[in-house]
């Protein structure tokens, strides 16, 4: 709420009883007291805290208060402000830990391999951590970029970057947040005006069975399919004009990948000794454009695993497809000393096709 607004609120008749002189040193603590009180009504109803100094700025005379009465209580305030300040970061820490976490249990479920790769860095003595989670979506007002992104930004994400892939027809946002370690948030959507009226047919018919008000939530970006099990005729029929919307309309809206940090990997090197580990242990990787997309002039070096199948329940029965897969990243230094932090368009392109079984 506006802070002069608050102030007009609930300020109106706050010194008028202070003015005369006689008794003005003795009203003085009446009037701190009473402002004291005022300050607390405004967080007993949950209104925005407002800076002391401002109270005391517009509503009373500079005699009231002696200076180091006003400097005591204005110091008073910005503690209570800050530590409801520092209660708030914390609150918002803690859903944010909760919200990645439910998205790793959703994306492990979709993800045959993942458990496995993740089990064998730990026997290596590593801890893994995430560079970015993905997420795929169609550009339906129901369903874009800025229906998928609240739930991060509500969080504190800030958006950082768009990319576009014209041969795919695709955009993408990427998102990063303040607090160290969190990992960077990539989403990208079909535009469909670049599409075939059948599949925009069948786009927006998905997207008239979303409801409003899940969107909203927090958990719509791990909510999967909302609408009727998938026709396998219909899943034949997008993968024929693109991989990316079959993908979509088979999984709905949950993480298509986590990927690994190879930087702060102890035991490998670079990321060809993670692509090495990686074959030696029976895993196949996305091999379109080379098993390494970027390179250290890029700033940016990624392989992922090819998708694991699983079954999927169509309208006809039971079919296995490509699912979700592991994405490993090598970020470089730039000029500057710090290690870059955004993606490059034609490698992602891609990784994208880490699902695909045509290449």
């Amino acid at each position: 709420m506006n802070r002069a607004r608050i102030l007009s609120t609930h300020l109106p008749s706050l010194p008028n009883t202070l003015s005369k002189a006689s008794t003005q040193a003795s009203k003085a603590l009446s009037g701190q007291s009473r402002l004291l009180n005022t300050h607390s009504t405004l967080h007993a109803t949950n209104t925005q805290p407002v800076n002391s100094r401002l109270l005391l700025a517009h509503s009373s005379p500079s005699s009231l208060l002696t200076p180091s009465q006003a400097r005591h209580l204005g110091t008073q305030t910005d503690a209570q402000i800050n530590t409801h300040e520092v209660t708030q970061a914390s609150t918002r820490s803690a859903q944010l830990d909760q919200l990645l976490n439910n998205l790793w249990h959703d994306y492990v479920k979709f993800n045959p391999q993942v458990l496995q790769i993740h089990q064998l860095f730990v026997d290596q003595g590593d801890t893994v951590i995430n560079d970015h989670i993905a997420f795929r979506t169609f550009d339906k007002s129901t369903m874009n970029i800025d229906q998928m992104k609240k739930a991060f930004v509500n969080l504190g994400y800030q958006p950082k970057d768009e990319y576009h892939f014209e041969a795919k027809k695709l955009r993408a946002e990427h998102f990063e947040h303040d607090e160290p370690g969190r990992p960077r948030i990539f989403i990208s959507e079909l535009i469909t005006g670049q599409c075939s009226p059948e599949l925009n047919r069948i786009v927006e018919t998905l997207s008239n069975q979303i409801d409003a008000d899940t969107v909203e939530q927090a958990h719509f970006v791990h909510s999967g399919r909302h609408w009727e099990t998938p026709s396998k005729a219909t899943y034949l029929k997008l993968l024929e004009e693109s991989e990316y919307a079959a993908w979509v309309y088979a999984f709905g809206f949950r993480p298509n990948h986590f990927t690994v940090d190879v930087n702060k990997l102890n035991a490998f090197e670079s990321l060809q000794e993670v692509n090495a580990f990686l074959k030696e242990k029976g895993f196949t990787l996305n091999a379109s454009g080379g098993e390494i997309k970027g390179n250290p002039s890029e700033l940016l070096e990624q392989s992922s695993t090819r998708a694991g199948d699983i079954n999927v329940a169509f309208q006809e029965g039971n079919e296995s497809i490509p699912s979700c897969y592991y994405e490993f990243a090598r970020r470089y230094e730039d000029s500057s000393g710090e290690l870059y932090s955004g993606f490059i368009a034609k490698s992602a392109d891609k990784i994208f096709e880490s699902t695909d079984r045509s290449y």
